[in-house]
C-alpha cells in the first residue's frame, strides 16, 4: 500500500515537474466548482471547434476554459496545461502576456465574422447591441495587449 502511494507521488511530481502548471485555487463552494468545471468542458469544445473552423478563436475559448477550470478542478487545469496543444498557447499567454500580431488580426476577422452574423440575425435589438458591444471591448482590449518582439 505504501508502495503505491509513494510511487503515485513520485509519477505526479515528475509530470508536474517536466512542464510547469500555474497553481489553481478552487473554489471552496460545490455547485461554484461544478459550474466551472461545466462551463470549462464548454469553452475546451468550442476551442476544438476553433481549431477546425476558422473564424472561431481558439485562444479565447481557451484562455476562459483555463479560468473555470483553475476555479473548478486542479486536475483538469493541469491536464489543460500539460496538453500537448492547448499547453503551449496557455504557457505562451502565462509566461510573456503578449499577442502576436498575426493571432490578433486572426482575432479580429472572426470577430468580424461575428458581428455581421449577429447584425443580420432575428435577435432582439437590445441583445445584438449588448453583444455588440461587448465584441468591440474584447477587440480593444486584444489590440491593446502587447505584441511578441520580432
Amino acid at each position: 500500500m505504501m508502495k503505491d502511494i509513494s510511487s503515485k507521488q513520485v509519477e505526479t511530481s515528475t509530470t508536474v515537474a517536466a512542464s510547469p502548471v500555474i497553481e489553481s485555487k478552487v473554489h471552496s463552494s460545490v455547485w461554484v466548482r461544478v459550474l466551472c468545471i461545466f462551463l470549462s468542458v464548454l469553452c475546451i469544445v468550442l476551442a476544438v471547434i476553433g481549431i477546425i473552423l476558422p473564424g472561431i478563436p481558439t485562444i479565447d475559448f481557451l484562455l476562459l476554459a483555463a479560468f473555470f477550470a483553475s476555479k473548478g478542478s486542479t486536475r483538469l487545469h493541469r491536464w489543460l496545461h500539460q496538453h500537448r496543444i492547448f499547453g503551449p498557447m496557455l504557457r505562451e499567454w502565462g509566461n510573456v502576456r503578449t499577442i502576436p500580431r498575426k493571432r490578433k488580426v486572426l482575432i479580429t476577422i472572426s470577430m468580424s465574422i461575428a458581428a455581421v452574423i449577429i447584425y443580420f440575425s432575428s435577435l432582439h435589438l437590445h441583445l445584438r447591441i449588448c453583444l455588440m458591444v461587448v465584441l468591440a471591448l474584447v477587440l480593444i482590449w486584444i489590440w491593446r495587449r502587447p505584441e511578441q518582439a520580432s
